[in-house]
């Protein structure tokens, strides 16, 4: 649970130290999105209702039978609706409308246009039931587009069903003739017989003769009614096999791209299966067929006295009737098919006309709303990228984890005030904060890392001390300033050694000649304390760099060199060395080597994590104690991975304690 609390910390502080990029980036995104909505017109809406009738795919193949509807699949209507085409005609009719109206062609054909790729078509809650919707600038516009669409698209629905019908007409007008003329024969046939064997009399004849036994005459009326049902099946499965082809043709000619997606797995099959049912069919009607006739002809066979023109004018007669049901079946088939044709929907009705345009809600709330999230979220995801990409120190915890020693002191960044402001001190009083202004907090944490130096190694006082870092610009020259100022304002006889002999800067700081210092010790053999110059501070002492030799390794890395250390820490309490950064040359391994160990400046927020790592890696493989870790120069006015009490501490002290000379904490009488 701890970690998570302080992993949210981590997150809010990221957040707020990038804090401006944030606001950016947010601010690009949502003045972008603002742009946008101002630069957005009014839009209208029309909306209509319409019914589709549909059904199952099948059932468009066209039976001989008066239950047959012919409904088309509800896949049929939409490809019709989302088809190039059919929106290519609305918009030629929305924009010619328009110019009509006087409106330019250009602006015409801009909005009609606008319109088509708005025109929506959703199903209702109840089935068969679909709404259009049309959008448009123009409340014309979008009442045209809504009205044309509905329009066009019952033409349409009506041209085609009326082709499928007419087509269906044409083929069972044909079935009837070619019945009637089978009808005409089987009529001519019936009289030739007649004529021959001189059966004129009405209702008399053979038909009846009671000579025939009542088992041939059920045989033979068994057996053209077998006939009659083959015929009927032949003539249901010519048409279904002319429905599955004009299924085809809609497919190849009428239908989308969408539709003959959508229908060829689905609905073709279902026709051809239902062509197969009466191929199969007929094949049965066939059988009963064939076997009446054999029965019949073995019952003619085992009877040989049986009239033959009793059975001649029985079978005329019997064959004569087949073609009149066959007949007056497909009549009645055409003139169902002819006033269907004739009072064809289209499987559409209009439910609702359209209605009037209405200005449609607008969406610059929900825009904004949705702009706003994604500002911030890019803001933020490109403040955790860089949060990211940073490898330098910027807390506590990341020198622990890449030095893997404590961290005994923090200092505050010195040329930074809780404004914000630039001090106005002379660069000596900004620099050496802790003799310049003793109770500002920056000197107050000096004083806490005097303290933690001492104390970090138990009962063995601290006599040397080497800082340094791990590269240029660190911070390490004023940390050994201000850290031998607050030792000697405790009362210690403190000497700081300037053996940084490629960039010195502690005679600088403290106004100092830079001659007859360390080098020339080394060289002429002299005591250190001989050549240690006094400072305006009092027990406080600089060994300056002396002159710079060409060779400073080698006069670093000399047995001179630790007997001069060891006899300034017989001299002072503590001595403080300034070396050169560890990465950048061996200066400070040489001198650490002959001290107590070596105080590690690492700047915040500058400092890679890297670099630190390989500083501790090299100070422990030459064995040489790496007594802590100093983060330098932290900005107090940001917050650092959940160490934001740091800028509590400086505020407090800065304003309330440390704030006036007398301690009452009234900054207005504060003296400088």
């Amino acid at each position: 649970m701890h970690d998570e609390k302080k992993d949210f910390r981590v997150y809010v502080d990221v957040v707020y130290r990038k804090k401006w990029l944030i606001l950016f980036i947010f601010l690009i995104v949502f003045l972008a999105a603002l742009y946008f909505v101002r630069k957005q017109a009014p839009s209208y809406s029309s909306s209509s209702s319409i019914y589709i009738e549909s059904g199952n795919p099948a059932a468009m193949a066209v039976t001989l039978t008066a239950d047959a509807q012919g409904k088309r699949p509800i896949e049929f209507f939409m490809g019709i609706l989302e088809s190039r085409s059919f929106r290519d005609a609305v918009r030629d009719a929305v924009r010619d409308h328009a110019i009509s109206r006087g409106m330019p062609p250009i602006q015409a054909t801009d909005l009609s246009r606008e319109a088509i790729e708005s025109l929506q078509i959703k199903r209702s809650k109840n089935e068969g039931f679909y709404t259009v919707i049309a959008e448009s600038e123009s409340p014309d516009i979008a009442y045209a587009t809504d009205s044309l669409a509905v329009s066009l698209f019952m033409e349409r629905c009506i041209l085609y069903a009326r082709q499928q019908t007419n087509a269906m007409t044409a083929f069972v007008a044909m079935q009837f003739d070619s019945a009637r003329a089978r009808l005409e024969r089987a009529e001519d046939n019936l009289q030739a017989f007649r004529k021959q064997h001189n059966l004129i009399q009405a209702g008399g004849g053979p038909a009846t003769d009671p000579s025939l036994p009542i088992d041939y005459v059920r045989l033979v009326e068994g057996y053209y009614d077998a006939r009659q049902e083959r015929q009927t099946a032949q003539a249901a499965l010519e048409a279904a096999e002319e429905a599955s082809r004009l299924l085809r043709i809609n497919l190849d000619t009428l239908a989308t791209d969408k539709l003959r997606r959508a229908l060829p797995a689905l609905d073709l099959a279902e026709a051809e299966e239902r062509t197969r049912k009466a191929r199969t069919e007929l094949q049965l009607k066939e059988l009963q067929e064939q076997s009446f006739l054999a029965q019949l002809q073995a019952y003619e066979a085992s009877h040989p006295g049986l009239s033959d023109v009793s059975i001649g004018y029985l079978r005329l007669v019997r064959e004569r009737d087949i073609y009149v049901r066959l007949s007056d079946l497909l009549l009645e088939r055409r003139e169902e098919l002819r006033v269907k044709s004739a009072s064809e929907t289209g499987g559409v009705r209009v439910v609702d006309a359209p209605s009037e345009p209405t200005p449609k809600p607008s969406r610059a709330p929900l825009i904004l709303i949705f702009a706003a999230i994604i500002g911030l979220s890019l803001g933020a995801g490109a403040a955790f990228l860089l949060e990211a990409m940073d490898t330098s120190v910027r807390t506590v915890n990341d020198i622990t984890e890449a030095l893997e020693v404590p961290t005994i002191g923090t200092i505050p960044s010195i040329g930074v005030t809780p404004g914000g402001k630039r001090r106005r001190e002379t660069e000596r009083r900004r620099v050496l904060i802790s003799d310049g202004n003793p109770k500002d907090p920056i000197a107050e944490a000096y004083r806490t890392l005097r303290t933690s130096l001492l104390f970090s190694s138990g009962d063995q006082p601290i006599r040397s001390v080497v800082v340094s870092s791990a590269g240029q610009a660190e911070g390490k020259s004023i940390t050994v300033a201000n850290l031998a100022i607050v030792c000697a304002q405790m009362g210690q006889r403190t000497v700081i050694l300037d053996a940084d002999l490629r960039r010195p800067v502690q005679h600088i700081l403290f106004e100092l000649e830079r001659e007859e210092g360390l080098t020339d010790a080394l060289v002429h053999r002299r005591e250190l304390s001989e050549v240690a110059k006094p400072t305006s501070i009092e027990n406080l002492d600089v060994v300056t760099c002396g002159v710079i030799p060409p060779n400073p390794a080698t006069l670093l890395g000399s047995a001179a060199m630790g007997e001069r250390i060891e006899e300034l820490a017989q001299h002072y309490d503590i001595v403080i060395i300034d070396t050169p950064p560890v990465i950048v040359v061996t200066d400070a391994v040489l001198v650490a080597r002959k001290t107590d160990g070596v105080l590690l400046v690492v700047r915040c927020n500058s400092t890679p994590r890297e670099a630190a790592r390989h500083t501790a890696e090299t100070l422990r493989t030459a064995n040489i104690p790496l007594i802590g870790a100093v983060l330098n120069d932290m900005d107090v006015t940001r917050r650092y991975g959940g160490y934001h009490y740091y800028n509590y501490y400086y505020h407090y002290y800065y304003g309330g304690y440390y704030g006036s000379s007398d301690g009452t904490g009234d900054t207005k009488t504060a003296k400088t």
